[in-house]
C-alpha cells in the first residue's frame, strides 16, 4: 500500500497541520461558499426586458396617431407560479395596447415572449425625438418584489406632426 504522508513524518520529525498553503486555501474555499450562497439567496425572482421592434420605427395610423411596437420577454425564475402586471409612464396621453395580456399569470420557470403597442393621439404633444416610455413590469400575485422599470425610446415622424 502506500502511505500518503510527508517526508519529516517518515523520518519522525514534527509536522505542522496549519501551513500558509492550507490557510489559503481555505479562505479562498469559504470566500467561493460565501459568494455562492449569497447570489442564491439574493437572485431576482423575476425577470423582464423591453426591446422595440424596428421594422418600422413607427407606423402613423390613419388618425393622424402614432403607434410604436416593442417586444417584452419576462421570465419566472421561481418554482412557484406568479402573477405579473405591465403599464406604461413617462408619456402623455399614450395608450398600452397587449390584446389582454396585461396581466399574465406565469408558470414555474415559464418564459413567455409578448407583443406591445404604445399609441399616442394626434393631440398628444410636438412628438420630440427624445421622447421616452417607461415600462413598469411589477408583480401582482406571488411574490413580494420591487417592480422593473425599463425606458426605451418612443419615436415619431421627423419635425413631429
Amino acid at each position: 500500500l502506500v502511505l500518503y504522508s510527508s517526508e519529516n513524518a517518515l523520518n519522525g520529525k514534527k509536522t505542522r497541520l496549519l501551513k500558509p498553503k492550507t490557510i489559503g486555501y481555505g479562505v479562498i474555499l469559504t470566500a467561493a461558499t460565501t459568494v455562492l450562497i449569497w447570489s442564491v439567496l439574493t437572485r431576482a425572482p423575476y425577470s423582464g426586458t423591453v426591446e422595440q421592434i424596428r421594422q418600422p420605427l413607427y407606423t402613423e395610423l390613419s388618425d393622424g396617431s402614432i403607434r410604436n411596437s416593442y417586444e417584452i420577454k419576462l421570465n419566472n425564475k421561481l418554482t412557484a407560479p406568479m402573477t405579473l402586471g405591465i403599464r406604461i409612464e413617462g408619456l402623455a396621453g399614450a395608450s398600452l395596447n397587449m390584446d389582454g395580456m396585461e396581466r399574465i399569470a406565469l408558470e414555474p420557470q415559464e418564459r413567455i415572449k409578448l407583443l406591445a403597442r404604445v399609441q399616442i393621439p394626434p393631440v398628444a404633444g410636438s412628438g420630440s425625438p427624445g421622447d421616452q416610455v417607461t415600462f413598469i413590469i411589477e408583480p401582482l400575485v406571488g411574490v413580494k418584489a420591487a417592480p422593473i422599470r425599463r425606458q426605451v425610446p418612443f419615436y415619431t415622424p421627423e419635425g413631429g406632426r
